[in-house]
Order: C-alpha cells, then structure tokens, then sequence
C-alpha cells in the first residue's frame, strides 16, 4: 500500500472529530439563539437536551458510517487496521465534541460580567439624564426618545422608558440575568436624584439597592 494512501487514511481519521466539532457547534449556537429569540429563556432546556443528546447521536451515526467507508476502501487497498482503532476514535471524536460544545454553549447562554460593561450603561444613564436637563434649559422638548444617551447600545444592557414623555427618569434593563436593573429619576422640583436598583447581590448593585 502507498505511504499516500495510508497517511490520508490515518490524517483525515485523526483530523474528523475536529471538522464536526466545528458544524455541531454552529448548529448548536443557532437552535439556542434561535430558541430564545422566539420562545424565551425558559425554553432552554428542552432544547438543550436537544443539542447535547440528539444531534451528536446523529452525528455519531454519520461518522460512524463515513470512517466504516474509510475502513472498507482503506482494506480494499492493502492497508491493516484493527477495530480498537476505530473505537478509539470514535471515542475521542465523542469527548472532544461534548467538551468543546458544552464549554461554547455556557460561555454563550452565561457571558462573564463585566464591570465596564455595567458601568457604561450606569453612566448612559446618568449623561441622558443631564441631556434632557440641558434640553430643558433651552426650552427644547424632554420626551425620552430625544435624549441620545439613552439610545445608545450597551452591552448586556438596554435602557428603556419609563414615562415616554420624560427623558428626566429611566431605567437599564439586564439582557441575561447575571445582571440587575438600574434606575434613575431626577426630581426637577427638589433637584433629588433617585439612583436604585433591583438586586444588591449583583455586581455594582449596593446594599439597600442604590448605586
């Protein structure tokens, strides 16, 4: 038998595991990011059963047919394999892909926090707040929607209305639940600031749920 043949054999039956690593990892991004964008969060787990039991079984079975091929047409060729190897890299093509995939899946469905990411939006806040108080010094309109501030796009973060006709309060809304809302309220008769949040066991949240 060539070396050739035998190094494609051996190379491609190595490198496999990796190539499906990589689809099951798209799929698996997609049927998540999918699933909450349309049914929520609390649909996860069904479909995460789905991503982690049904589709590698499936891919299991296509590999295991497409490395039985390999085998048959290595065999044809004058080549000698035992079927330890085969288990082998069915096997590792199994750990590698739960590993791999789970660890993307957590980083997507948990991102880390960030503290920047928390204080950028507290200060979007804080800057749309004294934007509308600028409007409102030179007679301009203080609906929320004129404040640019609180248009901007934050990281795990969106800034929503509280009254559509202010722009002198609003209130920061978490996109994953590592994180809590930010409120703030200025009180144009008395010049009080009112800075509160939901939950102070969350990052930047202090005790008494003020920040």
């Amino acid at each position: 038998m060539r070396k050739k043949d035998k190094f494609i054999f051996y190379f491609f039956g190595l490198i496999s595991p990796l190539i499906f690593v990589f689809f099951w990892i798209i799929l698996s991004v997609l049927i998540v990011s999918t699933t909450t964008i349309i049914f929520g969060y609390q649909s996860i787990g069904f479909f995460l059963l789905f991503v982690l039991l049904v589709v590698p079984t499936f891919l299991i079975f296509v590999v295991t047919k497409l490395h039985g091929n390999a085998i048959k047409k290595y065999k044809s060729l004058g080549g000698k394999i035992s079927k330890g190897f085969f288990n082998i890299i069915v096997f590792y093509w199994w750990i590698i892909s739960f590993s791999v995939v789970s660890a993307v899946l957590f980083q997507a469905l948990f991102p880390p926090v960030s503290p920047r990411h928390t204080s950028a939006v507290k200060n979007g806040l804080v800057n749309g707040v004294k934007e509308c108080v600028v409007r409102d010094s030179d007679n301009q309109t203080t609906r929320f929607g004129d404040v640019q501030s609180f248009q901007g796009n934050y990281t795990q973060f969106k800034i929503e209305s509280l009254d559509p006709n202010s722009c002198f309060k609003a209130k920061a809304v978490p996109t994953n639940n590592q994180n809590t809302w930010f409120q703030i309220d200025l009180n144009m008769e008395t010049g009080g600031v009112a800075k509160t949040c939901g939950d102070s066991s969350k990052p930047r949240c202090k005790e008494g749920n003020t920040w």
